[in-house]
């Protein structure tokens, strides 16, 4: 057997006189791209043996989650085991949404979960469901709640998804999970759905309640039965069937005492309160106290929780509450997933335990991966924001560094040409010069007099400049008599 160089990997002699049929050469473990096999066969007369079929084994040595022999496919196992180099088939089954052989089919319409081995919930609308976890992605047939269509709608809703509410007319607002009709309708009303009124001649929850014959034209109020229109005889509104109450005045016990009188007690014949309740004064005691104050002689301040502070001038109760509380006296918080006027607003799904801030309804935790007061905002599209302001800082850092060591560089040069325009071309005698030793009077020229002076200092590789620089010591030439040299390159 060779690889793909040419090179014996393995090989194997039969040196056995019987025939066989199948021989296996098991081979060292060794990887290659491609094997070639070869065989003969010599009784000594050159006759050769001609293979009818070869078979190869072993596995490809791909990366962890992937297969195939370049290792360009990706296993779709359900856990992070190796899968089949050959196949792609997994040890422990395919992962959720996927079956096959390979782990490469996706689930059926009607399958999910690992292997595809669950059944859609009968509940999923078309019997489908998202392959990887179930849900009914289509909704529910009947009266099931979304997505996963386990449970019945809430007892106040109804329809598919229950996505339609219990009509208000519905008796505590209680209807058929199915159809939205109600189990009894609230007092005035009747109809599937409690929408239409009761007819003249009835009243009560559902309309099961027929009229008094004391009411005029035997018509009453379709909620209570009070005879709106007063009664026949001399007998009290509303109901007419007692003689007119201490509670009632006037012709026909048509007028109420005021609600403002103790115990609506007044004057059968004007009226008039025989006392007042708490909170007002007056004839009919008509007169409240001031809108921010309540109770006996006014004298009790109503809620600072209560909106504008105004209460009820008998029993304080407050007309509304700030954003944030409830209850007669606003003096309950909301529950820690409600927010706002009356708490009627839920917290965002996206707060932690869905609880927020029971005024204006921030989080006062995110769930993973979200930010912001409303938790609104992606993590990772707010870490995008900040690295690049990140980066646009650094690249003004490094800008500005950079036009700092050009800058230096200019003053630089700038001085070095003052240097050499200082340095005026003379013909002076060098002997006087600081620095200088001329070793014989046969130097003519400043030029060769400087080629024989020591440097003070020198650097021999500026990063601003490919030529040497030399520092020599400061040469006065106003004292020197006149020669010809050659100006200092520096």
């Amino acid at each position: 057997m060779l690889d793909d160089h040419n090179k014996v990997i393995a090989e194997h002699q039969d040196r056995s006189n019987v025939n066989q049929s199948l021989y296996t050469l098991t081979t060292p473990t060794t990887l290659v791209k491609s094997s070639r096999v070869t065989a003969t066969y010599d009784n000594g007369f050159g006759t050769y043996l001609t293979l009818c079929e070869v078979e190869i084994y072993g596995d490809c040595n791909c990366d962890p989650g992937k297969f195939g022999l370049e290792c360009e496919k990706t296993c779709n196992c359900a856990t992070d085991e190796a899968c089949f180099v050959a196949t792609g088939g997994c040890p422990s089954g395919c992962k959720a949404g996927y079956y096959g052989e390979a782990c490469q089919k996706a689930c059926e319409a009607h399958t999910w979960g690992i292997s595809c081995n669950q059944n859609c919930n009968d509940r999923c609308i078309d019997n489908t469901c998202n392959r990887f976890n179930g849900d009914c992605d289509k909704g529910c047939k009947d009266a099931h709640q979304p997505p996963a269509c386990t449970q019945a709608c809430h007892e106040t809703y109804y329809g598919p998804n229950c996505s339609q509410r219990c009509s208000p007319n519905c008796t505590n607002s209680l209807c058929h999970p199915v159809n939205g009709h109600c189990l009894s309708c609230n007092a005035g009303s009747v109809g599937n759905f409690c929408e239409q009124a009761c007819e003249p001649q009835t009243w009560g929850i559902s309309c099961n309640q027929n009229c008094k014959d004391r009411c005029i034209d035997n018509t009453c109020n379709r909620f209570n039965g009070d005879c709106d229109k007063g009664c026949k005889d001399a007998h009290q509104p509303p109901a007419c069937t007692q003689a007119c109450h201490e509670t009632y005045y006037g012709p026909n016990c048509s007028q109420r005492c005021s609600p403002n009188c103790t115990n609506s007690l007044c004057h059968p014949v004007n009226g008039h309160c025989l006392s007042c309740n708490a909170g007002s004064v007056g004839n009919f005691c008509e007169q409240a106290c001031h809108e921010t104050y309540y109770g006996t002689n006014c004298s009790q301040r109503c809620s600072p929780n209560c909106t504008n502070s105004l209460c009820h001038p008998v029993n304080g109760h407050c007309l509304s509450c700030n954003a944030g509380s409830v209850g007669n006296f606003c003096d309950q918080p909301c529950d820690p997933y409600h927010y706002g006027k009356l708490c009627k607003l839920n917290c965002s799904i996206s707060c932690f335990q869905l609880k927020c801030d029971s005024v204006n309804g921030e989080c006062e935790k995110c769930n993973p991966g979200l930010t912001g007061k409303f938790c609104q905002i992606e993590k990772e599209q707010y870490n995008r924001t900040s690295t690049s302001i990140g980066i646009g800082v650094a690249i003004g850092v490094v800008v500005t560094s950079l036009l700092f060591i050009i800058a230096a560089i200019l003053l630089h040069r700038m001085r070095i040409l003052s240097l050499e325009r200082n340095r005026i071309i003379k013909k002076e005698k060098p002997e006087n010069i600081p620095g200088i030793k001329l070793e014989s009077e046969q130097h003519k020229t400043y030029t060769e007099a400087i080629e024989n002076v020591e440097p003070d200092i020198q650097v021999n590789s500026s990063p601003y400049t490919n030529q040497n620089v030399h520092t020599y010591d400061v040469i006065n030439l106003q004292d020197v008599e006149k020669y010809d040299y050659h100006q200092l390159n520096i």
